[in-house]
């Protein structure tokens, strides 16, 4: 007997990678280092990159190589929620070029006029797979997702490496459940749809 397999009511809306690597030094309260890099694959603006940056004192920007993926990040993954990013940060043209073994230490370095951010993730934990058959949930997050949560990170600013650590986050709990993750954490094959009306 022939298996079937559902195929998901909607239209894919993006399908690509997210990035996330969040520091702090030990026994503090405040993050060194944050970057957010999405990596499209498919969406309504095409293929590209861009990088919400915030390192206080000395890099704050968003780095992009599509301005038009740039604002389908801000409409999609943002509308209706507090953004996670200043707002005014001010939008650089970069080059985006990754790295690294991606099941070992991958990296992305990330290249403007001024400056050269490498982020590299270590230390990773055997990947977590979701998948949300919650229609509304598909509305507003992705439907499958390949998460590697990770121990180690670091961020290299222009050759000089950023102090801070990977540290937990409550954030995941309402999306894994369980207890915190870590704030360092990389999403391959994410799809999100929208579903029908």
């Amino acid at each position: 007997m022939t298996a079937i397999y559902p195929i998901l009511p909607g239209r894919l809306l993006w399908s690509g990678e997210h990035w996330i690597c969040f520091l702090r030094a030990p026994g503090t309260r405040e993050d060194t280092a944050r970057v957010s890099l999405y990596r499209s694959h498919y969406s309504p603006a095409g293929e590209g990159h861009m990088a919400f940056v915030d390192i206080p004192g000395r890099f704050q920007a968003v780095l992009t190589d599509n301005p038009a993926f740039l604002e389908f990040v801000r409409e999609t993954m943002f509308r209706g929620k507090a953004p996670p990013f200043d707002p005014s940060l001010p939008v650089v043209d970069a080059a985006f070029r990754r790295g690294g073994e991606l099941s070992e230490s991958p990296s992305w370095i990330m290249e403007t006029r001024e400056h050269r951010l490498n982020v590299t993730w270590t230390r990773l934990e055997p990947p977590d797979v979701a998948y949300r058959s919650d229609p509304k949930l598909q509305s507003r997050r992705p439907v499958f997702t390949v998460l590697f949560f990770c121990q180690g990170a670091r961020v290299l600013l222009d050759g000089r490496r950023i102090d801070g650590v990977p540290y937990p986050r409550s954030i995941w709990r309402e999306a894994l459940g369980g207890g915190d993750r870590s704030s360092c954490v990389f999403a391959i094959a994410e799809t999100m749809i929208r579903p029908p009306d």
